[in-house]
């Protein structure tokens, strides 16, 4: 196995462990504040996305044997693990996000009711003021006048008590600055995104990543050794085989390859003559359509010509260039 090769899987090993570590610990935290215990729930809870880890390897090594049926439960337990394991990571990264936006969601609501009744107490002083304006005219009646001043000082209290709750429900805040930086993000972008949306959609992000990190992960870094433990299981017992045969009889069956002195004088001459009418190098295919013949022969020819120093032969690209030596060019 190549160095960098097995690095890599390596690498990938402990980023599969690191994510599955920490999907753990959403998951495990999450299950133990619903309980109260680390109750046998809580504990499955936990042990299931490391079984779950484990399943594309086992997958992938059953879909490379041709165990259609196993790598098909295979993936749907794959399925169903992961939607649980996704419920239950999102539920706990966004329990702590969606008690920030409850709690800046009644912030608001405190500030606006608390707006509302201020400007009802100003309207309700205002109103006053002007009936005590009409009502404590020379020649009016006294009773009337007092009245109304009672009422413009009840109207000024109340807009006392509304006033100091706007400044106690202090300035209104954003829900969701996350979502709302995003927003923007993507209008500058031209894209049309709803706070909604984002809400809803991050906390998904970094139970996904962590979960189908650790499967992808783990996938690659152990894939190979059950392909490996698939071959070997598969692999049949082989028993040692005893071949007794005479030599005579191998060398009735076994062709013999051409040797170089089988190479004949004829066939050297008329390489060289082919050789000689070219003015640069040739390949071995162009020697062989030169001299008429197949290139295993012109293959031949050439390795003569080299041993006896009347060629040489040199890589040239994805070809082999033949060329003449003086010596075989005055021969």
């Amino acid at each position: 196995m190549h160095t960098s090769y097995a690095a890599s899987r390596g690498l990938s090993i402990l980023i599969g462990s690191v994510c599955l570590g920490l999907e753990c610990w959403l998951i495990g935290d999450h299950q133990f504040h619903l309980e109260g215990a680390w109750t046998p729930t809580a504990v499955a809870a936990v042990a299931l996305p490391v079984a779950l880890a484990g399943i594309a390897p086992l997958g992938e090594a059953a879909l490379a044997q041709r165990h259609y049926f196993k790598a098909a439960g295979f993936a749907a337990l794959f399925l169903v693990g992961l939607a649980y394991c996704l419920s239950q990571s999102i539920d706990r990264s966004a329990g702590a996000r969606d008690s920030r936006i409850a709690t800046a969601d009644a912030a608001n609501k405190r500030w606006q009711t608390a707006k509302e009744d201020r400007q009802l107490a100003l309207d309700a002083v205002e109103d006053a003021a002007l009936a005590t304006l009409q009502l404590c005219k020379p020649g009016l009646s006294k009773s009337f006048c007092r009245e109304a001043r009672a009422a413009e000082a009840a109207a000024r209290e109340r807009l006392a008590g509304a006033s100091q709750a706007y400044v106690a429900a202090g300035a209104p805040v954003v829900t969701d600055v996350l979502a709302a930086r995003l927003v923007l993000v993507a209008r500058l972008m031209g894209v049309t995104l709803e706070p909604v949306h984002v809400t809803l959609v991050q906390p998904m992000l970094a139970p996904l990543f962590l979960q189908l990190g650790s499967v992808v992960a783990f996938a690659f870094g152990f894939a190979p050794v059950m392909r490996r433990l698939g071959d070997v299981s598969r692999r049949p017992a082989q028993s040692p085989m005893i071949i007794d045969v005479k030599a005579r009889d191998v060398s009735r069956h076994v062709s013999r390859p051409a040797t170089l002195a089988e190479v004949s004088e004829a066939e050297i001459n008329r390489a060289l003559a082919a050789l000689r009418r070219q003015t640069a190098p040739v390949s071995n295919v162009e020697l062989a359509r030169l001299c008429g013949t197949t290139t295993a022969s012109a293959s031949r020819w050439t390795t003569r010509l080299v041993e006896e120093g009347l060629a040489t032969r040199a890589k040239a690209g994805r070809c082999v260039a033949i060329a003449l030596t003086g010596k075989g060019r005055v021969a």
